[in-house]
């Protein structure tokens, strides 16, 4: 899988947790509504909202977000160099996903992501929690 949809409540508040990257890759997370989101100063934010995995700050974000769907759109990103620039991109290669549901209600879920240049797949390059509050 490259992606997830999680059903959420038309307005609300989620949580987004990076827990482990490995192996030196360049990955994020890409979560999109159709609708907007806030951060806590009150900014208003594009969807997709894109957040990389940088291990030297906190890795728990928070945002209001209205959904007129009612759908969370969860995908990732990978960065990788090429001829001396870098590239973005999504599925593709080896990139991938499989998902946990931690809680009943499925509104907590865990991510172990593979990037599109590890193989063979190991799905722990990148590990984040989405948690809808």
């Amino acid at each position: 899988m490259a992606a997830d949809v999680l059903e959420v409540p038309t307005a609300g508040r989620l949580r987004l947790q990076l827990l482990a990257a490995e192996g030196g890759v360049s990955m994020g997370v890409d979560l999109g509504v159709e609708g907007r989101f806030v951060n806590k100063v009150g900014d208003e934010l594009r969807s997709p909202l894109r957040t990389w995995w940088e291990p030297d700050l906190s890795g728990v974000v928070e945002y209001e977000y209205e959904a007129r769907d009612g759908r969370l759109r969860i995908t990732t990103a990978q960065r990788f160099p090429h001829r001396g620039q870098w590239f973005v991109d999504q599925w593709t290669g080896e990139s991938g996903m499989w998902v946990e549901v931690l809680t009943r209600d499925g509104v907590n879920r865990r991510y172990h992501c593979n990037h599109r240049d590890t193989s063979p797949r190991t799905f722990e390059d990148l590990v984040f929690d989405v948690t809808v509050l």
